[in-house]
C-alpha cells in the first residue's frame, strides 16, 4: 500500500478546514453551458419539485396560441397531460402518446411558429437533447434546428390540432428540464460479483415509483451485455397499472414468479430495492406475485437495502494520494496545501520505495494497491510495467500506444493504433504474469467492434472495472465513449460491450478520469487558452468546468471536486469551486487506481 508519512499527519491536521472550503466550493457550481442547472454539482441534491399547472385554450385563440398553448401544457406536472389534450380534436387526443420521446429545445424564446396557411403550423426550435421513450438522453450536435408541422381544424368554432407527426409526444424547454424530469438507476447484477451495476436514464417526476419498477422489467442493455444480468423472469409485466405505496412501502405485483433458485430470487429483491427506493417516497419494497408475496431468501419483506439479501457496493472510497514526478522519483503531493494555506511547494522526501524512472518512460501509472508502476517508452511502441524492482518491457504488437492505466482487479490497460484488428490490450496482474527471467509477458487483446480502425488516445476503467471510457479516432474528431467490461476466467477483460457516446464534439478531446461510478472528466482544447475540464455524465449530459489555460492532463484523487490539472510548464493545480489554487509542480501527476 502507499506509504503514509508526515505528509499524512499534515493532511489529517487540515481534514475540517478542508472539509468547510470543500463544501463551500461545491455551491459555486459550475462554468459553461449545460442542461445542468448553474450550481449543482454532478450527482447534487435534486432540483426541488414545483407542481405547474397551465390554462386550457381560450375562445376564439389563434392557431399560433393554440400551438404554443399546447406545447407549453405538455410542460405541466399534472401526469395526464388532460389540459394539453384540450388543444387537440378528440381523435388527435385519443392518439396522442405524451409519454414517447420528449425533445428538449433550448428557450422558450428560441420557439419558432410559422402559419403558412391558417390551417397549418411549422414550428421549428434549436434542440438541446432528445430523451427517449426508454429514458435515454440523446445530446444534439451544436446548431440542430428541429422543424415539424401541425395541423389544425375547427370543433365548435374553436382551432384546434387534428393530426401530429407520427411519433410527436412533447416539446419542452431546457429550464423545464430539470423540474419535470431526473436521472435515475436502473439496476442490473455484475455476472461475476454480488453487486449491482447502475444504467442511469431520464424518468418523468410524476408517477416515479411506477416507471422505475416498469423500467426494471427491461432487458439488459446493449452495452452491458455480458457484463451484467438481470433476474427479471422472461416476459414479466406488472400486473397492476401502477406500484401503491404505503407507509413507505412499495408494493409490486409481477405477473410471473421468478425460479425458485435462491441466488436470482436474491438477484431479483436486490434490483428492485436499489431501484424503487431512489423515489424519496419508497423506503422499502414487496414483491408480489398474484397476491402472494414474495419471500427474499435470507431476509423478511419488506425490505430496505440489497444488503439484505447478500449484495455489497462494489467500490470502496475513491479517494486516494497522488504523486508528482519530479525528475526520476515520485513524492507525495499535498492537495490540501492550497486551501489550508500550507507552501504548496513543499512535498514529502521522494519515494525510495518506488523505483527511478528512466527520462525515456513517461504516461506513468500506479497500480490501485500501489505496488505497480507502469509506462511507456518515449516513442510509445513499447509498455512498461515494474513489479517492485523488477522491469517488465511489453510489446502490444502495434505503435502509438496511449498512457496505460490500472483497474481495480490489478490488470494493466493499454491502447494503441490498430494491429491485427485490436488497439486495445491488457496485462494480467503482477501475480498471474511470468516473472522477469521466465519468459515474456505478452499483452492480451480486448475484443471491440466498434474500435476497429481507430486508434486509442486514452482509456480509463471505472473504479468497480464494470465499465471502460475510451478515447479514439479514425483520423479526424477525437470521441469519447464508454462500454461494459466483459472478463473471462480470473477476471481478465476479454471484450466491450457496445458503447454508448458521451458528450457531444468536445473540441480535441484529452485524457479521461472517472471521478465516480457514472461520471469521467476530460480536457476541452488542451494546452490552449481555453482549455477546461468537461465532465460527462453516463446520464448523457455534459458540464464544462472553469477554464484552465495550458492544462494538458487532468486526474482527481477523489470525487468531482478533487481535480487535478497539469499545465504545459509543469504547474499542478487543484480544484476549489471556480479557481484552480496551486499545488506544487512536477511532469506528470498519477493517482493509484486512476
Amino acid at each position: 500500500m502507499i506509504r503514509r508519512g508526515r505528509h499524512a499527519v499534515r493532511r489529517g491536521r487540515a481534514l475540517a478546514a478542508v472539509a468547510a472550503l470543500t463544501a463551500l466550493a461545491g455551491c459555486s457550481g459550475f462554468g459553461g453551458t449545460s442542461p445542468v442547472e448553474s450550481g449543482l454539482e454532478i450527482g447534487g441534491a435534486e432540483v426541488p419539485r414545483v407542481r405547474v399547472f397551465f390554462p386550457g385554450p381560450v375562445m376564439s385563440a389563434t392557431p399560433e396560441q393554440i400551438v404554443r398553448g399546447f406545447l407549453r401544457s405538455g410542460a405541466a406536472s399534472d401526469g395526464d397531460y388532460d389540459t394539453a389534450r384540450e388543444f387537440l380534436t378528440p381523435d388527435a387526443a385519443k392518439g396522442w402518446e405524451p409519454d414517447g420521446d420528449v425533445l428538449v429545445f433550448s428557450a422558450e424564446s428560441e420557439l419558432q411558429v410559422q402559419m403558412p396557411d391558417e390551417a397549418t403550423a411549422v414550428i421549428s426550435a434549436p434542440v438541446v437533447a432528445r430523451i427517449t421513450a426508454e429514458g435515454r438522453y440523446l445530446a444534439a450536435p451544436a446548431g440542430t434546428i428541429e422543424t415539424t408541422q401541425l395541423h389544425f381544424a375547427r370543433v365548435d368554432e374553436e382551432w384546434r390540432i387534428a393530426s401530429l407527426p407520427d411519433g410527436f409526444a412533447r416539446w419542452i424547454s431546457a429550464a423545464d428540464l430539470r423540474r419535470l424530469f431526473q436521472p435515475y438507476a436502473v439496476h442490473y447484477v455484475a455476472t461475476d460479483r454480488r453487486t449491482l451495476i447502475r444504467d442511469l436514464r431520464w424518468f418523468p417526476l410524476d408517477h416515479l415509483t411506477s416507471r422505475l419498477a416498469q423500467a426494471q422489467l427491461a432487458p439488459v442493455p446493449a452495452d452491458l451485455a455480458g457484463v451484467a444480468t438481470t433476474a427479471v423472469p422472461p416476459g414479466a409485466r406488472l400486473a397492476a397499472d401502477s406500484v401503491s405505496t404505503v407507509d413507505g412501502v412499495a408494493t409490486v405485483e409481477l405477473s410471473a414468479r421468478p425460479t425458485a433458485d435462491q441466488t436470482i430470487r436474491q438477484n431479483l429483491w436486490a434490483q428492485f430495492v436499489a431501484t424503487l427506493t431512489q423515489d424519496p417516497s419508497v423506503a422499502s419494497v414487496a414483491l408480489q406475485v398474484d397476491g402472494s408475496p414474495i419471500d427474499p431468501p435470507g431476509a423478511t419483506a419488506p425490505v430496505r437495502d440489497p444488503a439484505q439479501v447478500g449484495f455489497t457496493s462494489s467500490v470502496s472510497a475513491l479517494d486516494a494520494e497522488p504523486l508528482v514526478r519530479q525528475g526520476e522519483r515520485l513524492s507525495a503531493l499535498d492537495v490540501n496545501a492550497p486551501l489550508t494555506g500550507l507552501d504548496p511547494q513543499v512535498t514529502d522526501p521522494p519515494r525510495t520505495d518506488l523505483p527511478a524512472l528512466p527520462a525515456g518512460v513517461t504516461g506513468l501509472a500506479v497500480s490501485v494497491d500501489g505496488r505497480n508502476l507502469a509506462g511507456v517508452s518515449a516513442d510509445r511502441a513499447t509498455l512498461v510495467r515494474w513489479v517492485g524492482a523488477t522491469r517488465q518491457d511489453i510489446a502490444p504488437g502495434a505503435g502509438a500506444l496511449s498512457d496505460p492505466t490500472f483497474d481495480v482487479r490489478g490488470h494493466l490497460w493499454v491502447g494503441s493504433a490498430p494491429s491485427s484488428g485490436a488497439s486495445l490490450h491488457v496485462v494480467p496482474p503482477a501475480a498471474g504474469a511470468t516473472a522477469s527471467g521466465a519468459g515474456p509477458v505478452v499483452a492480451q487483446p480486448v475484443v471491440a467492434h466498434w474500435l476497429a480502425g481507430r486508434t486509442v488516445l486514452a482509456v480509463r476503467v471505472s473504479p468497480d472495472g464494470e465499465r471502460a471510457a475510451i478515447i479514439s479516432t479514425d483520423g479526424g474528431v477525437p470521441i469519447v465513449q464508454v462500454a461494459g467490461v466483459v472478463r473471462g476466467p480470473g477476471g481478465l477483460p476479454t471484450a466491450l460491450a457496445d458503447a454508448v457516446t458521451l458528450g457531444e464534439g468536445v473540441p480535441a478531446a484529452s485524457g479521461l478520469v472517472w471521478v465516480d461510478l457514472t461520471t469521467v472528466v476530460t480536457l476541452a482544447d488542451p494546452g490552449g487558452a481555453s482549455a477546461r475540464p468537461v465532465a460527462l455524465s453516463l446520464d448523457g449530459t455534459s458540464v464544462e468546468l472553469a477554464a484552465v489555460p495550458g492544462a494538458i492532463a487532468v486526474t482527481s484523487s477523489g470525487d468531482i471536486r478533487r481535480l487535478i490539472v497539469r499545465t504545459a510548464d509543469g504547474r499542478v493545480l487543484v480544484r476549489s469551486g471556480r479557481l484552480w489554487l496551486a499545488a506544487g509542480s512536477g511532469s506528470e501527476v498519477l493517482v493509484p487506481g486512476r
